[in-house]
């Protein structure tokens, strides 16, 4: 990736180098002034000198070394021109014709006055060629991207495989954008390799002295500078597509982090305006419920398997996120917060009903839900183990047994009418 982008900056300003260069030329270089005339009829007519002048008075300098010898017709007279040159573009010159009969009389004609101009339209087009091609060029090699919504995040994709670009398209169709200025660049470059197959671990993940957010596995390296706004993944594995994903799911995490929020394993529904976060491991029932919940009016999935949560002066907003698998729903809702109203954790049971938790259990089911809290490095963790505190006070965490069908959400609003 690394090399197409730079190939393709190179070429571009290659390109504009060249325009440059070929403007100043073309501006700096010694002017040319073709003079022309006619004569009826040339009796007594032995030929002709041209003189110059910068000023219409003179005074006048021949710049014929030579005379210009009169055609032999001389009942027919003739045509004729020269080319005056080494001359200062922008500059004004006056030129006069001077005839020499046999007897040496000299007879002049003008001044004519001529503007000597720096470039003319044909210049332009070959100034501007290079730069033109250049850009062409670039465009050819430059790699394919896409803009993602991740959370509230808008990251630019940057992929030297179109295959790879078009299958991730298809997948976060609902979260890709052509709009808005990206929070973050990712360049990634694939490899083809067979040396790794789903499920041959999960990558190791660590934060550098400097900030920068390292994994790495067997089968692909990335990293992301926040600060910078710069990420890279180097992929070598046959499932490209399942290692972006997962890579993106730890940047948006990062995102998240960064920002003071939280990435929660939970589903996340809007309803009438509110959101509901249903926290759970796979086969909770967040798919479950979240289907039930669809069928409902004023209800809408946001995501029924990451979503980022980020404080804010009025509480906690929820935003989705673009991962899902075929068995999910797919996600809604991209790049907008709604506002947080109650948390839940999930428990199937015949019985629908709320249960009461203490803060402590609260923690630990919000923990628990946390993707990849426990590879994080020691610091990230402490960090996220406050945010969690602050999360599970408000606007705090119930468990929510419920059966598969949507009376849950009776219960739900009998709660809140007490």
């Amino acid at each position: 990736m690394k090399k197409s982008i730079i190939g393709w900056a190179a070429v571009t300003w290659i390109g504009i180098a060249g325009s440059v260069l070929i403007f100043i030329w073309l501006w700096i270089r010694p002017a040319t002034v073709l003079v022309k005339w006619e004569t009826a009829t040339e009796l007594d007519m032995i030929g002709f000198y041209i003189t110059r002048s910068e000023n219409p008075d003179g005074p006048f300098e021949r710049v014929t070394d030579t005379l210009i010898p009169a055609q032999t017709d001389a009942f027919t007279g003739g045509t004729y021109q020269y080319k005056d040159t080494g001359l200062k573009a922008g500059s004004t010159y006056y030129y006069q014709l001077e005839a020499v009969s046999t007897q040496g009389d000299v007879e002049r004609f003008g001044p004519l006055k001529v503007q000597v101009n720096r470039l003319n339209a044909w210049d332009g087009l070959l100034s501007v060629l290079p730069a033109l091609s250049g850009v062409i060029i670039g465009l050819i090699l430059a790699p394919p991207s896409k803009k993602l919504w991740l959370g509230p995040n808008l990251v630019l994709l940057q992929i030297d495989n179109s295959r790879l670009l078009k299958t991730l398209t298809n997948h976060y169709q609902e979260f890709v954008t052509p709009r808005g200025k990206p929070d973050v660049i990712t360049e990634i470059t694939s490899h083809h390799s067979k040396e790794r197959n789903i499920g041959d671990g999960e990558p190791n993940v660590s934060l550098s002295p400097s900030g920068v957010w390292l994994l790495q596995t067997k089968g692909f390296q990335g990293q992301f500078d926040l600060q910078k706004r710069k990420a890279s993944l180097d992929l070598a594995s046959m499932q490209q597509a399942f290692d972006v994903d997962f890579f993106l799911r730890i940047l948006t995490l990062g995102l998240a982090y960064q920002q003071g929020g939280l990435l929660i394993h939970a589903a996340g529904i809007v309803r009438d305006g509110d959101a509901y976060v249903f926290l759970g491991h796979s086969g909770t029932g967040k798919t479950t419920c979240a289907r039930l919940s669809a069928e409902l009016p004023n209800v809408q999935v946001m995501n029924d398997d990451l979503v980022m949560l980020l404080p804010d002066a009025s509480g906690w907003k929820v935003f989705s996120t673009p991962f899902w698998n075929l068995t999910q729903i797919k996600p809604g809702l991209p790049g907008q917060g709604m506002r947080l109203r109650k948390m839940y954790r999930l428990v199937q049971d015949e019985i629908v009903q709320i249960e009461t938790i203490s803060q402590a259990v609260a923690i630990a089911e919000i923990t628990a839900c946390v993707p990849a809290f426990g590879r994080l490095p020691e610091d990230i963790r402490s960090v996220l183990w406050k945010r969690i505190q602050m999360l599970a006070q408000t606007p705090g965490i119930e468990r929510l047994h419920f059966r598969k069908d949507a009376s849950f959400w009776n219960v739900i609003d009998e709660r809140f009418s007490l």
